[in-house]
């Protein structure tokens, strides 16, 4: 589905809700599904919960970041979230804002089929006693590429229920991920199931959801949900090459287009058509599709990082079979334990039409606005997601450097000294370093929200407070 809108919900009235929910779930897409006309997905926050009644009934399994929420200020340290990313400068989802409550997730062929479906909710709102907060609605992107000028989303987690028999040899071991590491319900990567929210099995008479294996007396409510993460990130992209150009101008004395573009795709980790840099480290490679270009390791080709720097955002953010002071088979299995199932859209029009960075390099500011509607999967939320957001992406100390956050992210520590940020090369005989990185990549809303599985959706849509049960 080309064309995409997220629509940040709050309702207004609990029975409206459910009413409301009822109506909605036939059109929720489901797996055995390949839809040609939309593509529907609700996920819901913890208040979102609360109101439809279910969030004071389950006695305890959900994540403790979901009920907090992402907009904490303690949790704003964790994610790096300061600055004019700080939640009080967010368009939705900070809480001195309308609580929301859920988020609908639409997909069509064409914008007319994605307007019309959207038109139609707000025109329902009265009747529903909802709110809609934002329309979030992403652009097209055929070539697959975000607004910095790099492919986008190569980098996937293979669950491993998902590998046909007789095809394994198809999908690398190394990347093949247990199923509920992002589905919950399902064996982890420590063989133990995931911490999963239960009811009590008086709270469901009509049998919607399946007996909890591990816990007698508990329905599972979350079995075949997930923990979604939802960023709103704007980049500033003509400043990024602004400070690409800067770098290579104090190097070289001037600005030379094809130095500026291996320098950030040192940064990146990939060459703009997705070629790992570790394994063409001077020009970009040719064009190939997808599942050819996340096959590389580290640990035998580029251990030391000269191909591609321990500091790249690729390296930092999955550093696969070469975790610093580790062997190959122990790094592969700490960084497995930490993957997240990733999709994004981009919002708004490209700084060059055809997202050739060639064509950014130099280019002034428009005065409009891009960036990407980041979306993740995991069910922990701690160990997954936040992990590598702060221990490895915002870490400005990550694998023995110094003052090097994630130099895509840009993220530094408020407590340092100044805002600016460096990135190092490894290299022989000396090292490269890039210094007085800004951040060019800004929150601008988000949350922590939970996608039910039908099951649990249909149990939310029927659930009542006042049965003689609850």
């Amino acid at each position: 589905m080309p064309v995409a809108m997220y629509i940040v919900l709050h309702f207004e009235d609990a029975e409206k809700a459910r009413g409301w929910l009822k109506t909605i779930l036939p059109q929720v897409t489901h797996g055995e599904q390949k839809p040609k006309d939309l593509c529907l997905q609700l996920a819901l926050t913890y208040p979102g919960l609360k109101l439809w009644g279910a969030g004071d009934f389950v006695s305890h399994g959900f994540a403790v970041e979901f009920m907090q929420g992402m907009d904490r200020d303690f949790r704003a340290r964790v994610l790096g979230d300061n600055g004019d990313s700080c939640n009080r400068f967010w368009r939705w989802g900070a809480r001195d804002q309308d609580e929301v409550h859920a988020l609908a997730m639409v997909y069509a062929p064409d914008v007319p089929a994605l307007h019309a479906w959207a038109d139609a909710l707000e025109a329902a709102r009265g009747e529903n006693g909802l709110v809609i907060l934002n329309r979030l609605e992403a652009a097209p992107n055929p070539l697959g590429k975000e607004h910095f000028g790099f492919r986008d989303g190569l980098s996937q987690p293979t669950l491993k229920g998902l590998v046909k028999p007789g095809r394994e040899a198809d999908f690398p071991e190394w990347n093949v991920i247990s199923d509920g590491e992002f589905i919950l319900g399902y064996p982890n990567g420590y063989n133990l199931l995931p911490d999963s929210p239960m009811i009590a099995e008086k709270f469901d008479p009509d049998n919607v959801l399946t007996s909890a294996s591990d816990q007698p007396g508990f329905k599972d409510f979350g079995r075949n949900g997930s923990y979604m993460i939802f960023r709103h990130l704007e980049q500033d992209v003509a400043m990024f090459w602004e400070q690409i150009g800067d770098a290579i101008r104090r190097e070289q004395g001037t600005v030379e287009v094809e130095a500026c573009i291996q320098l950030a795709s040192k940064m990146v980790g990939r060459w703009p058509n997705g070629t790992p840099i570790s394994e063409s480290t001077t020009k970009e490679g040719p064009d190939r599709p997808a599942r050819e270009l996340n096959g590389f390791q580290y640990a035998e080709e580029d251990l030391e990082g000269k191909g591609c720097p321990w500091g790249s955002h690729i390296r930092r953010s999955n550093p696969r079979d070469a975790m610093p002071d580790n062997k190959p088979s122990s790094s592969t299995r700490i960084s497995n334990l930490h993957r997240i199932l990733r999709r994004g859209r981009i919002y708004g029009a490209p700084l060059a039409p055809d997202f050739d960075p060639r064509k950014m390099v130099g280019q002034e500011p428009d005065g409009q606005e891009r960036g990407l509607f980041f979306i993740c999967f995991n069910t922990n939320i701690s160990r997954q997601f936040e992990f590598v957001q702060h221990t490895w992406c915002n870490n400005t100390k990550f694998a023995g450097l110094y003052q090097d956050p994630d130099p895509i992210l840009g993220i530094r520590d408020e407590r340092a000294e100044g805002l600016r940020h460096d990135f190092t090369m490894p290299g022989e005989p000396f090292r490269r370093k890039v210094q007085s990185l800004t951040r060019n990549v800004h929150v601008k809303g988000g949350g922590y929200f939970f996608m039910p599985g039908l099951r649990a959706l249909q149990f939310l849509a029927d659930f009542k407070t006042d049965s003689p049960h609850v």
